[in-house]
Parts: structure tokens; C-alpha cells; sequence
């Protein structure tokens, strides 16, 4: 499943690059600053591009970014849940709708600002981003400090709101950086945990025709 997203990211960026007026062929594939990090592009037996490293593609990033809506979801009505079951069992309060909405939209802001920060400074991924096999770093192949995962955490709805116009950068830049990515300093990465991050024998094949051709 990670490989046809690789697929469709590659076939998306190329895409998107040549429509900026840029051929594919010079954007680059992975951070200067990450070389001695990620090596070299190998192909294995199989005919498979080894992509660990590389710069993450728009649909694998779109995806991501949806899983971790539905991650922040989830435990943000877990988190509901026990409050008003602790409220429950130890008062009898009454407390108009009103201010449960105000108290629950704060409780929301917390726990999704509390997961992004502490999943990039701690983990160097959100859980949706390790679902999709991607990983967030500072330009020196390190996971975020606690300054950069603030300021990328914060500057996230920016790149996000008004039309994802902050994210165009992740389709059309050479490194493939949204306005949170610029701002933070962070770049987006295949990371496939023991795994190599691979593109399908196809698409490699075709890239490589490509680049001769």
C-alpha cells in the first residue's frame, strides 16, 4: 500500500514540477544536509527504488495528515469521555451547554497542540505519520527540538487554512516544504521504520528511462 502511494506521489510531483516550468529530473531527491544520512539512490533485486530518506510526496503527506485528524479525534472523545466520567462520580454539576462547548474546545486545542509538539520533538512523527511510514526532521537528518516542533505545530493551520495555500510549496518547491516546513525548518521524509522505503519496479523504471531518455 505504501508503495502505490509512492507511486502516485512520484507521478503527482513530477507532474506538478514540470507544470512549474522545471524539468523533474533536477529536483533534487533528498536533503543536501541528509547525503551522508540517506546514500545513495539503489535499486534491489527485484527492480524496487530504495527511497529511504527522500523528500515525501503530496498524497502520502495528504494522507497522513488525515489519519492524524481522525487520530486527535479519537482521543480527544477518550479524553471527553473520562472528564465526564470523573465529573460525574465525584459532583453533581450542573453545568450549562454553553460553557461544556467552550470547556470542550479547549480541552481539543490542548490535546491536538499536546500531540503534534510532543510527537515531533519526542518521536519525529505523529502516530498518522508512522501509519503512513513518513518521519519529520530538521535539515541535519535530527529529530525537531522543542523550538522547531512549537513553531511547526503552531504554524501548521496556517499552511492548512486559506485554501491550503501554505501547502503548495509541498507540490511545487524543489524540496517539497509547506509553509510549516519553511518556518520550523523541517523537512518530510520516507521512513520506514526496519523496512527500506521502496517505489514500485514500474514506476523506478520509468524514472530511469526517463532520466537517459
Amino acid at each position: 500500500f505504501r508503495r502505490q502511494l509512492v507511486a502516485l506521489d512520484t507521478i503527482v510531483g513530477r507532474a506538478a514540477y514540470r507544470v512549474r516550468g522545471r524539468d523533474p529530473e533536477t529536483r533534487p531527491d533528498a536533503p543536501e544536509m541528509l547525503e551522508s544520512v540517506v546514500g545513495g539512490t539503489a535499486v534491489d533485486e527485484e527492480g524496487r527504488g530504495q527511497i529511504t530518506g527522500h523528500y515525501a510526496g503530496p498524497v502520502t503527506r495528504a494522507l497522513a495528515f488525515v489519519a492524524d485528524i481522525a487520530f486527535v479525534w479519537i482521543g480527544f472523545l477518550l479524553i471527553g469521555f473520562g472528564l465526564a466520567f470523573i465529573v460525574e462520580l465525584f459532583s453533581s454539576l450542573d453545568v450549562e451547554s454553553g460553557v461544556q462547548s467552550i470547556v470542550a474546545l479547549l480541552v481539543l486545542v490542548s490535546w491536538s497542540f499536546a500531540y503534534h509538539v510532543v510527537s515531533y520533538s519526542v518521536a519525529g512523527k505523529t502516530a498518522g505519520m508512522s501509519v503512513l511510514g513518513l518521519r519529520v526532521l530538521n535539515r541535519q537528518g535530527e529529530v525537531l527540538n522543542g523550538r522547531q516542533a512549537l513553531v511547526r505545530t503552531l504554524t501548521l493551520p496556517v499552511s492548512v487554512g486559506f485554501f491550503g495555500l501554505g501547502c503548495l510549496g509541498i507540490l511545487f518547491g524543489p524540496e517539497r516544504r509547506g509553509f510549516h516546513d519553511a518556518a520550523a525548518g523541517s523537512v518530510v521524509v520516507y521512513d520506514w521504520g526496519d523496512r527500506p522505503a521502496e517505489m514500485p519496479a514500474p514506476i523506478t523504471a520509468w524514472i530511469a528511462d526517463k532520466a537517459t531518455g
